[in-house]
């Protein structure tokens, strides 16, 4: 909740009706929510209670999977906090926001790419501290089982690129086949902390090679 005023601020950068689906773990924290986001006048609102569990990439989704049939493009946005980064990551939310959102311009011109119906996925520029120690991680083996059963093989030795920090503006229909592995919350590992190695970042990894 004490991040959302943040990005309620930045999505009034949008030149067009926005519907706000939003996320959390607690009745407690959801009536919060609903309270931050009551003057919401842009579009409906939706707040869904949904368990810990894969993190934004749980809710993306699963929580939220029959959404996107009512909707020809999306952002994606969420509440990131790094704190195992220290100060070099603490500035990636905003970043990212002002990136995707951050200006009337600049949302322009992101739904703008969206005219070429060959795009699917448009994401920033990866944040700075990141850009030399991107890859794979522990990630390949969960993300190759994933994309086989799209029917897609993939390589460990090609470039890796995705969208780093799991914000983007998506076409609905690129990330169908995401969808349609019809993932359940069960699938994702129950949160400890982790920094790499789950069915999450395996997610975060193959987002592009699903679009």
């Amino acid at each position: 909740p004490e991040t959302l005023p943040q990005i309620l601020s930045a999505l009034r950068n949008v030149p067009v009706g926005v519907d706000l689906f939003l996320s959390t773990d607690t009745q407690v924290k959801r009536d919060e929510i609903a309270r931050l986001a009551s003057a919401w006048d842009k579009g409906a609102v939706e707040i869904r209670v949904l368990p810990n569990r894969g993190r934004d990439i749980g809710a993306k989704f699963v929580g939220f999977a029959d959404v996107y049939a009512r909707y020809d493009i999306f952002l994606h946005l969420h509440t990131k906090k790094s704190p195992h980064g220290g100060a070099p990551l603490a500035r990636w939310l905003d970043y990212l926001l002002d990136n995707l959102v951050g200006s009337p311009e600049i949302a322009r011109s992101a739904l703008a790419l969206f005219d070429d119906p060959r795009i699917g996925i448009v994401f920033p520029q990866h944040l700075f501290e990141i850009r030399g120690i991107l890859n794979w991680g522990y990630d390949y083996e969960l993300a190759r089982k994933l994309m086989a059963r799209m029917n897609v093989e993939i390589d460990k030795n090609r470039v890796l690129e995705f969208p780093s920090g799991s914000m983007f503006w998506g076409r609905s229909a690129a990330i169908r086949s995401l969808l349609d592995l019809n993932l359940s919350y069960e699938d994702f590992a129950t949160e400890a902390g982790q920094v790499d190695g789950t069915l999450a970042h395996a997610i975060e990894r193959i987002v592009l090679m699903a679009a």
